[in-house]
């Protein structure tokens, strides 16, 4: 009834849920709201695939609901490395990314499209979770990266992403293009999130 595809996003959601939970002190975050940036991200992000091409939606909301399980792993060495990310975030005006490269040598994001290939996910998923914040961006985008980093983005803009997560949206306006959206749709993609998003944190506050 539901559909093999939406089975497969309740499962992932439930698989995720313990992990994404826990609080991740050294990225300032607390219990919960790595899993509540993650799941925004995914709801946002398929309703952006749905807008443009639906028949990657699947791939466009595993991405999104795990393009930050790098951060889990790098938690524990961010504890003692905080203030050194964040003066250079502030001093060198880096976004977090950058910053992490400079401190350990490595990002969360490339961390995590790694995991993805250990994990035996698809090529597409892992490279799509590693490229989700343009870091290398080529032009045009691949489809999948581009509608992550622009739901992303938009979880930025709107205040469900925590400070150190908002970037500097260096490639805000052309993935927009790319993706054939206006700030119409994305206000328009926004606000029905919200209309929601409190009874979908509840309904999944169960599993």
């Amino acid at each position: 009834m539901l559909g093999l595809k939406r089975v497969v996003e309740m499962v992932l959601l439930a698989s995720v849920t313990t992990t994404l939970r826990a609080h991740q002190s050294g990225y300032g975050l607390s219990r919960g709201q790595l899993w509540k940036q993650s799941v925004a991200c995914a709801l946002i992000a398929s309703a952006v695939a749905d807008r443009f091409d639906a028949s990657i939606k699947h791939i466009v909301f595993t991405a999104a609901l795990l393009k930050d399980i790098g951060v889990i792993v790098m938690d524990r060495h961010m504890r003692s490395a905080t203030v050194d990310i964040k003066q250079a975030m502030e001093v060198a005006n880096l976004d977090l990314v950058a910053a992490e490269r400079k401190v350990f040598g490595i990002d969360h994001a490339f961390l995590g499209g790694q995991i993805a290939r250990n994990w035996h996910f698809s090529d597409t998923l892992a490279t799509t979770i590693q490229g989700h914040h343009l870091t290398d961006a080529s032009d045009p985008v691949e489809t999948a990266t581009a509608m992550v980093y622009l739901a992303d983005s938009m979880c930025s803009l709107t205040g469900i992403n925590a400070a150190m997560f908002c970037g500097q949206y260096t490639h805000y306006d052309r993935i927009l293009m790319q993706l054939c959206l206006t700030e119409t749709a994305v206000n328009q993609i926004m606000s029905n999130f919200y209309s929601q998003k409190d009874s979908i944190y509840g309904l999944l506050a169960i599993l």
